[in-house]
């Protein structure tokens, strides 16, 4: 079956669809009938199967993890959740530095619209005598 990939603008997502070319004889013309596989992901190029919705999933056998498996998966769930604690207070760090850098941003804006005030007043008193004539 032939595989179809529709680009939706609005969401950014591609979408894989099977297609079934048929004739349909009431209207006289070939049809397509078309089912959804997945997503396209973007980074990988793979398609990532769709669950349909509405539909209850199939009951999973109980799962039994070992000790070691156990302890493998909390081991990395404490070194996820410290990269996450490590990435958010410099998050927070970045923050506060980007704040006190536009503080000063606008403080020089000021200092630089008053110095400008002040030479173009001192500017309009200053009338040098000048000489026309060169002499």
């Amino acid at each position: 079956m032939p595989q179809i990939r529709l680009y939706n603008k609005q969401t950014g997502v591609t979408y894989v669809y099977d297609s079934i070319n048929y004739y349909d004889p009431e209207k006289k013309q070939g049809r397509s009938k078309r089912k959804l596989i997945g997503k396209l992901d973007p980074v990988t190029g793979d398609i990532i199967p769709t669950v349909k919705v509405g539909r209850a999933s199939k009951p999973k056998e109980n799962a039994t993890h070992t000790d070691a498996e156990y302890n493998e998966l909390q081991a990395k769930l404490e070194r996820t959740l410290s990269d996450l604690v490590e990435k958010e207070n410099a998050r927070a760090e970045l923050d506060q530095k980007l704040r006190a850098t536009r503080k000063d941003i606008r403080e020089y804006k000021k200092l630089v619209r008053k110095t400008i005030s002040v030479l173009y007043a001192s500017l309009d008193s200053f009338h040098p005598e000048v000489d026309i004539d060169g002499e």
